[in-house]
């Protein structure tokens, strides 16, 4: 028997017609004629060193995506700061950099979505004005914080949390999008998006296929998009979805499933267990968008395994982000690392979905 109505997994489905519209939305329209649209998150960050030239340094928190710093390095000298999702603030003496330089603000899980956050952010960005300062929010591509005015760009792929194979935009206050990457014609899928797009086909037909060959896409997807270089526009398959989906509906559920889940798990009153939104935000001004999914914050890290191993008992597949850098990581991120876990909860689950979930969580305790 089925545990949960929809797989609870970070693997996006094809679009199901309850969230899409009849008609293409005006919001999502307005929003999106004000970007430039390409293909993954990389491809902006690839556009942005385009854009400024030369091999600046780029300064990025510690908590980060490996696969990342490889391709970025090519483009930019990679240096660190102090900065985990745990944290309410990022450590701004441990951020040096100079004139010329670029840092990197993450808007880890959506949880860096308040005020005290953008605030501090826009304090620092007066006192060092010839720094470029370039927001990610990759997990809350439609958090109002990011029309800060501090942002000299700021970009986020949509295919972390909707349902489309590729997509990504970029936003600059140094002007107007591109024409080239703007408002285009329909355009080709790239080999990534094509197997991302094959694995929701199959697992959408024939079900969950025992976490095998729609698995093995969505990974061999991951692959190629590690061995990107260069950036290309968004496919047509993407850009005409996007524009009929019902973000407010989306993002709603979202917020409702991981509102349920973490007041269940912390009735059970687990001093070891925190959940992140609940603490820096506790689920207030839901319209600002900013909730990514449950994120939970362990005390000890083999309770987290246990809770990891509980959920994938049942087909779950909780993640375990950004495993830091191997053993050449730090101690302060390997220790972030070991007590971090998202439970992929979003508009595909039922609110009894996310309650099961927090039980099987609960029965660890």
């Amino acid at each position: 028997m089925r545990t949960f109505s929809k797989a609870i997994t970070p693997f996006m489905p094809l679009p199901s017609p309850d969230i899409l519209r009849s008609s293409d939305a005006c919001e999502i329209g307005n929003f999106l004629a004000k970007r430039e649209l390409f293909a993954s998150g990389r491809d902006a960050m690839f556009r942005i060193a385009k854009i400024l030239g030369g091999k600046p340094a780029l300064w990025i928190p510690r908590f980060f995506c490996p696969p990342l710093l490889k391709p970025l390095s090519e483009f930019f000298q990679i240096q660190f700061y102090d900065d985990y999702p745990s944290m309410p603030l990022p450590e701004f003496n441990t951020l040096n950099a100079t004139e010329g330089d670029v840092v990197l603000a993450v808007n880890f899980f959506g949880l860096r979505g308040n005020h005290i956050n953008i605030d501090s952010w826009r304090n620092w960005k007066s006192k060092n004005p010839k720094i470029t300062l370039v927001g990610d929010f990759t997990h809350a591509p439609f958090c109002r914080a990011q029309e800060c005015d501090a942002f000299d760009f700021v970009f986020a792929s949509f295919r972390k949390s909707l349902p489309i194979p590729d997509g990504a935009f970029l936003y600059t206050a140094r002007g107007n999008p591109s024409p080239m990457f703007s408002n285009m014609s329909p355009a080709g899928i790239c080999d990534f998006a094509a197997d991302f797009l094959q694995a929701a086909a199959l697992c959408g037909t024939y079900g969950p296929i025992s976490h095998t060959e729609d698995e093995y896409l969505y990974y061999r997807a991951e692959t190629k998009l590690n061995s990107r270089r260069r950036f290309s526009p968004i496919s047509a398959f993407s850009q005409k979805t996007l524009r009929r989906l019902d973000i407010k509906k989306i993002e709603a559920a979202r917020a409702e499933n991981a509102m349920a889940f973490s007041n269940a798990v912390l009735s059970a009153g687990n001093p070891h267990v925190e959940e992140l939104n609940r603490k820096f935000s506790n689920f207030e001004n839901l319209e600002d968008c900013s909730i990514f999914a449950p994120i939970l914050k362990f005390s000890k890290p083999s309770l987290r395994d246990s809770v990891y191993d509980a959920l994938s008992k049942v087909g779950a597949r909780p993640c375990i982000y950004w495993g830091g850098f191997g053993k050449g990581a730090d101690k302060r991120t390997l220790e972030e690392e070991s007590s971090l876990l998202a439970v992929p909860l979003d508009f595909r689950h039922s609110l009894d979905d996310a309650l099961k979930a927090a039980s099987i969580v609960i029965s660890c305790f």
